[in-house]
């Protein structure tokens, strides 16, 4: 172990060398512990981890809106999120690891897309013919935008006083929320940008106004 080195890329460099060193010093090395397989396995949880959470956070997005576009676009933050949240981790040397990407929840990652979506959905349903699909999409982004923001910035205000622990807490637990706030800060950004750029540019034939109808007679309020 060196302070600052990839421990994967440290094991792949002694591997070599140590064979090389039984071979010219006719000795005999027992491998008593391979952190590489440790390193390994907790890859492996994490990429399936996203993975599954992906894919159960885009059927249940499916269920909910009722409409796969709008699921899809959703959806799509997700990747966005993580992209910039591993910026943030290669910004502040964080590993990808366990205690670092473990405590990623998806659902607080769409939150803000799921309001935003929701939202220009209802208003595409409900102001057909009355507006451009263009307009519907702003007026409902102009709606929501002020408390989503402050919904998101709430979630991570939780997580900044493990910012500032010390010692052995501060060490295992700060990776933890800096990645997650860096998802939820890409999340919210991509929520008040992204979202209704897919938004009108996917819905600009608009929504047909039975939709509307018919949460109507569900008893969905306008």
């Amino acid at each position: 172990m060196l302070k600052g080195e990839n421990g994967k890329a440290l094991i792949e460099r002694v591997k070599p060398r140590s064979r090389a060193f039984i071979c010219r010093k006719e000795s005999r090395l027992s491998r008593s512990y391979d952190q590489s397989f440790v390193i390994d396995g907790t890859i492996h949880t994490v990429e399936k981890n996203l993975f599954e959470g992906f894919i159960l956070v885009t059927v249940v997005l499916l269920l909910f809106l009722g409409n796969i576009r709008a699921a899809v676009i959703t959806a799509s933050i997700i990747p966005f999120s993580m992209l910039i949240s591993f910026l943030g981790m290669r910004l502040y040397g964080i590993s990808a690891n366990l205690m670092s990407l473990g405590a990623v929840d998806f659902g607080m990652i769409v939150d803000g897309a799921v309001v935003m979506m929701e939202n220009s959905v209802h208003r595409l349903e409900e102001k057909h013919g009355q507006e451009s699909p263009l307009e519907s999409v702003r007026h409902a982004a102009h709606e929501v935008a002020r408390p989503m923001t402050f919904a998101v910035v709430i979630i991570i205000a939780v997580y900044l006083p493990i910012l500032f622990l010390q010692g052995l807490e501060g060490r295992m637990f700060r990776p933890m929320a800096i990645t997650v706030c860096a998802a939820l800060f890409g999340s919210l950004i991509l929520a008040l940008t992204m979202i209704p750029m897919l938004a009108s540019f996917s819905f600009r034939k608009g929504l047909p106004p039975k939709l509307a109808h018919r949460r109507n007679r569900a008893g969905w309020p306008e």
